[in-house]
């Protein structure tokens, strides 16, 4: 359900004030003198009371109840008209001696206000529901392009290999200018992976449970990485963990290693530790990074939310990655922590320190 905009409300014939006494100025009425003075606001604490149903404040003042987006607001500081009526109608409100004389006028807004805002509302859904289908289309058609070059790729490699059971050797003494062919698409793999889940939330939680040897795995995306990045990016420890999890681990992987890399300051390196404990594996990426208080660690994983700092080194941000990281995380059955050291560097009027992201993954199956 989309707001109410706050342009609409201040386009209301009569004052408003809501159950948080926030006030809206009326365009016919301004709100009355008596109510800015009043402190108590008895009217916007009159929860039990139907719409359109007058009552009379300690000020005598008339109030009344009315919905907009399901949302409660009170029309408030009116001048009671009873006194004003001709003898035969004052008998219809004798037992109340209360009337308000544009009360149908007041029902005609909310009325057409809601109509309004209902099919806006529609409009908007319908226009998300056909943008969505549009890209989930072009994201099909792409990613249909990159998987035949890299599928061409890997016959290529096997074909001029010496040894095609070694394939990892076989990448390795590729031609360099073909390494860095392969290494991109290779990226552009997984960076259409995130794509996919920020079209598609739920499908983070989808995929089948396949055995992944999880340094291997976290060897390949480093040395991809490697061949885009400025900076140095290591993996150390020692790991031979073959857990059973989804495909979307290489996606939290990617998306933590890029971030990394796109928040570090230059020329530093980046350490990712892969250490088995048991059959657990715990898997940690540290970067010389802006610095996160523990105000910014509880929000980093917030969708849409970018940290100031973070504005200023890469403007392009959108705020999705970590919020996907950590979705992706939940569905593993393992949860991010995050480090940041409390030794500080100024940089350009940014706080850098060694930050860390780390998590623990165990098989899905046991």
């Amino acid at each position: 359900m989309t707001e109410l905009r706050t342009e609409t409300l201040e386009l209301s014939p009569y004052p408003l004030i809501d159950l948080k006494k926030n006030i809206y100025k009326g365009i016919i009425l301004e709100e009355n003198p008596i109510c800015k003075l009043c402190e108590d606001k008895e009217c916007s604490k009159t929860k039990k009371i139907q719409d359109f149903t007058l009552k009379k404040c300690t000020k005598e003042l008339l109030y009344f109840r009315i919905t907009l987006n399901k949302k409660a607001y009170f029309v408030h500081g009116l001048k009671n008209n009873y006194g004003d009526l001709p003898r035969k109608d004052k008998k219809k409100y004798e037992k109340e001696k209360i009337y308000f004389k544009h009360l149908n006028a007041v029902k005609r807004w909310t009325n057409k206000t809601n109509d309004i805002h209902s099919k806006v509302e529609t409009n908007i859904l319908n226009t998300k529901s056909t943008l969505e289908s549009s890209n989930s289309v072009f994201i099909h058609d792409i990613k249909k392009i990159y998987s035949t070059i890299l599928r061409k790729m890997e016959n290529y490699i096997y074909e001029n290999c010496e040894n095609p059971k070694d394939y990892d050797n076989c990448v390795k003494n590729l031609d360099s200018n073909l390494l860095g062919v392969y290494k991109s698409i290779s990226l552009l793999e997984h960076q259409f992976s995130v794509v996919d889940y920020v079209a598609n939330p739920e499908a983070i939680s989808y995929g089948t449970i396949e055995p992944i040897k999880i340094y291997k795995a976290v060897d390949k995306l480093v040395r991809i990485f490697q061949s885009i990045s400025k900076n140095h990016i290591e993996i150390t420890g020692s790991s031979h963990n073959q857990l059973y999890i989804r495909q979307s681990f290489m996606t939290l992987m990617f998306i933590l290693i890029d971030n990394a890399n796109k928040y570090s300051y230059k020329n530093q390196t980046i350490s990712i530790n892969v250490k088995d404990y048991g059959h657990e594996t715990s898997i940690s990426i540290t970067s010389y990074s802006p610095y996160l208080d523990n105000n910014s660690k509880k929000n980093i994983f917030k969708k849409y939310h970018r940290e100031n700092c973070a504005k200023q080194i890469a403007s392009d941000g959108q705020g999705i990655g970590l919020y996907l990281a950590n979705e992706i995380a939940k569905s593993l059955k393992c949860k991010i922590h995050v480090n940041s050291t409390s030794t500080k560097n100024t940089i350009n009027n940014i706080d850098y320190a060694n930050v860390t992201f780390s998590f623990t993954l165990t098989s899905l199956d046991e």
